[in-house]
């Protein structure tokens, strides 16, 4: 029995040893790693690539089998180069390694509710803490922090406040620690904070991507997402993000495979180069140029003995420059055709670096550029080329090209509207220019017609263009003030200079555009009620435009005739009284007394000028005496105003 328990204990240990020797730790050179799986199902790990010829996303499994376990809430850690994820499920945890195999570390799950929803997760950049969302049905409640040092794996809970989020999965910046997610109820960027559990959120809603399964950061703390993207009516995830942690703002990048039920992480802490040229203007023969570098070490510590180096054509030489260490070239430099710095310290964090190369007369056509970094740890890959960050091609050359001398004015519209201005610029680096007035900006400005010459020089080569501009003339005036009584229309007539030709008319009021009876007729008339400004715009067929106005004043004189007798006597002639205006008014009240103040008729609601709408001299069927007899009306003129009147009427017959 002794013997037997003896080698089964050897047989284990054994066992214990040929898995742990098994495990395969990934090497941190800044790959993107997906799982995928559909909800209770085993995950598969894919290495996020980007084709070097098309330009595609693709994912490129890590195994031709399924990892053995679902995976979750992964991130990547930087104290083992080991990816480390739960089972949703039983909240068992899991690490991955680099051949796609999950391994069995620990049941964590005891006192976490399995109810709840756990999928979004990532490490703290020291590598301790593997940090859980649990959401609830509502959003995200609570961050648990699983200790990845400690042999009982203890676990911490921090409640969550402030905005109601949930995060698919979230990221830790790898240079300055704070914690991010993006939120898919809102199509947001958020911010959790640590020390108090606040979720905040000063950023936009996107507008490009409706939620995100996985986010990850790069070296250079540079934030990117997959996820759904918002034109797309889906629940497939097929859009590769950038997003701008200080704005919020979503950037597109590319559309890849699609995928469901997806989690992500990334290795940011590592040693990164960029390289890339930073000008847009064109770049020619015999000038200096500026080629930009950038340092990036999140390894958590300073990275000795390393060495850079680049290498350039022979047609370029180095010209200057400008190293973020202090230290001086081991070789090469200023003069020569290339550069190495030998037994470098790069320290934590982002260094840039301009080094100012002079292009030869022999320079023309293009060339891709590449620095190194060598003298790396084996877990950090040895040796790191520089990448094309305006590029999605990983490890990709900054690509200069050099073109010969010449000045273009053949895209530029040459024909200007009046008060404009025109800017001329040929676009070249590096060159000296000199414009017929006797200035050497890169740029000219012209506001008046002419002809206009540049001479631009480099250190080899001289050219000369010059380039006619021409002013299109267009000028409308209107009279700047006009009378109109109340109710009447008058013509609104602009003189235009020049005459004849196409245009494009287009009125607005100050007020009441109703009162206009055109908007885009070159003379429409105008009724206001009030007094307004109505404005016209005009447009040629270059593009061109101009206004005038017109101030339009309303008289409101609101004269109103009643006859001062009437004889109804049935002869066809004055056989009503009436209130008469110049244009139809709304008569609220019309009212007849006799001597004594009896009322004697009343009528409502009716027009100014409507004849049998009048007095008869009757009170009812009764035809009254001859006499005096007293009115009264209250009259709503066309702009609102109600105005009483009163007076005596002669009744004759």
């Amino acid at each position: 029995m002794m013997r037997q328990k003896k080698y089964g204990f050897f047989f284990l240990l054994l066992l214990l040893t040929w898995q742990m020797r098994a495990q395969e730790p990934f090497t941190c050179a800044g790959s993107f790693y997906l799982t995928l799986s559909n909800f209770g199902t085993e995950s598969t790990a894919y290495e996020v690539i980007v084709d070097p010829v098309g330009g595609d996303i693709q994912f490129s499994p890590l195994n031709a089998t399924t990892t053995g376990a679902t995976l979750n809430a992964v991130g990547f850690r930087s104290t083992d180069n080991f990816i480390y994820g739960i089972d949703p499920g039983n909240i068992d945890l899991y690490k991955l390694d680099a051949t796609g195999t999950a391994f069995l570390v620990a049941k964590i799950g005891q006192g976490i509710d399995k109810n709840k929803w756990h999928i979004a997760g990532d490490i703290t950049p020291d590598g301790r803490y593997l940090v859980i969302v649990e959401a609830g049905n509502q959003g995200d409640e609570a961050l648990i922090f699983v200790d990845l040092e400690s042999p009982n794996f203890e676990k911490t809970r921090l409640e969550l406040s402030g905005q109601l989020v949930r995060c698919a999965d979230i990221a830790f910046d790898p240079i300055t620690g704070r914690l991010y997610g993006f939120d898919g109820r809102n199509s947001r960027l958020v911010e959790y904070n640590l020390q108090t559990g606040l979720i905040s959120s000063g950023f936009p809603s996107s507008n490009v991507a409706e939620m995100m399964g996985a986010i990850f950061f790069d070296a250079f703390g540079d934030l990117y997402g997959y996820g759904r993207r918002t034109v797309v009516n889906t629940t497939t995830q097929d859009g590769f993000f950038k997003i701008d942690k200080n704005t919020g703002e979503v950037e597109l990048l590319a559309i890849g495979p699609g995928a469901g039920g997806n989690d992500g992480c990334s290795c940011p802490y590592r040693i990164d180069l960029k390289e890339w040229i930073a000008i847009s203007e064109s770049v020619v023969p015999c000038t200096v140029v500026p080629i930009q570098i950038e340092f990036a070490n999140t390894s958590g510590k300073a990275q000795t003995g390393l060495t850079f180096e680049h290498y350039f054509p022979p047609e370029i030489t180095i010209d200057a420059i400008d190293f973020p260490f202090g230290v001086m070239p081991s070789a090469g430099g200023p003069g020569t055709d290339f550069l190495v710095y030998e037994n470098l310290t790069i320290p934590t964090g982002i260094f840039e670096m301009t080094i100012w190369v002079e292009l030869s007369p022999a320079s023309s056509g293009t060339h891709a550029l590449q620095s190194s970094l060598s003298g790396l740890p084996t877990e950090l890959g040895e040796v790191v080329i520089s990448d094309n960050p305006l590029t999605l091609h990983e490890n990709d050359p900054a690509i200069l090209t050099v073109e010969p001398l010449e000045i273009d004015f053949s895209m530029v519209n040459t024909h200007i509207c009046p008060g404009d201005a025109l800017v001329l610029s040929p676009g070249i680096f590096g060159v000296d220019y000199l414009w017929s007035d006797g200035s050497t900006a890169p740029e000219f400005t012209v506001t008046e017609g002419g002809t206009y010459g540049v001479t631009v020089s480099s250190g080899c080569d001289v050219q000369v263009e010059t380039i006619n501009v021409q002013v299109i003339p267009l000028d409308v005036f209107l009279k700047p003030y006009l009378e109109v009584e109340l109710g009447d229309a008058v013509s609104l007539i602009p003189f235009l200079f020049p005459a004849g030709g196409e245009y494009d008319w287009s009125w607005s009021a100050e007020s009441d555009v109703g009162a206009l009876s055109c908007l885009t007729c070159p003379q429409p008339s105008v009724r206001p009620l009030f007094d307004d400004r109505f404005t016209v715009r005009v447009f040629n067929d270059q593009g061109c435009e101009d206004t005038a106005s017109v101030f339009v004043k309303v008289l409101k004189n609101r004269r109103v005739y009643f006859p001062n007798a009437f004889s109804p006597n049935g002869d066809g002639f004055n056989d009503f009284f009436f209130p008469a205006t110049k244009t139809p008014e709304i008569v609220r009240s019309f009212q007849v007394f006799d001597r004594w103040g009896n009322l004697v008729f009343e009528r409502s609601n009716f027009r100014t000028n409507e004849v049998e709408a009048g007095w008869t001299g009757f009170a009812g069927k009764k035809p009254l005496p001859v006499g005096v007899y007293v009115y009264k009306a209250e009259i709503e003129f066309l702009d609102g105003e109600t105005r009483t009147f009163s007076g005596d009427i002669t009744l004759l017959r």
